[in-house]
């Protein structure tokens, strides 16, 4: 049995963007992994609303399991999760869950961000450790059929992911906790 988590984030415009296509990529798994249990933990109930109305206009007789809270518990119990970037991102990290991780936001505002911000990464774990450590999709990117495979991928190469994560997590913390200005070079270089 696998266990996939959806976090599709903490504000209304994330769950709203994103939710819709987890559950559309949950149900392409599901198609591979007949056995594939979904857990969705949500911030609190008015996210739980929001996701219980997309939910029902998506994939109404999809099975799956909705926690309050408890996000963490849902990382370390999964084998792989789908979020939205953010603190989720690191916090999936530290759990030791492979992950894939989407954002979406409207069009005016990521062309704004694009100009705005120059980096070549979205989540922590990526901008923390200056190289691609899970994979990113961003806005038109973020539909099922690219996620899955990349969500199937999680499953047999768990391990190794995992490994290169932790040899990485130390040097994120040393990097974390360094106030910026004394940044010289960075420790995984």
């Amino acid at each position: 049995m696998r266990c996939l988590a959806l976090l599709p984030g903490s504000r209304g415009a994330e769950v709203e963007m994103l939710s819709a296509d987890f559950l559309k990529t949950a149900q392409l798994l599901r198609a591979t992994y007949p056995d594939l249990q979904v857990v969705v933990p949500l911030v609190n109930a008015k996210r739980r609303e929001q996701f219980e109305r997309i939910k029902a206009e998506t994939a109404p007789d999809m099975i799956v399991h909705m926690l309050d809270g408890q996000a963490r518990d849902a990382m370390i119990a999964s084998d792989a999760a789908l979020l939205a970037s953010g603190t989720a991102a690191l916090e999936c990290m530290l759990a030791k869950c492979p992950m894939v991780v989407g954002y979406r936001m409207k069009p005016f505002t990521f062309w704004l961000a694009k100009r705005l911000v120059k980096t070549d990464y979205v989540s922590l774990p990526n901008l923390l450790a200056g190289r691609e450590l899970v994979k990113e999709l961003l806005q038109d990117e973020c539909e099922p059929g690219r996620w899955q495979p990349l969500c199937s991928r999680c499953w047999p190469m768990a391990k190794p992911a995992m490994r290169c994560m932790r040899r990485s997590a130390p040097c994120i913390s040393r990097s974390a906790a360094t106030p910026m200005s004394r940044r010289r070079t960075p420790y995984w270089s």
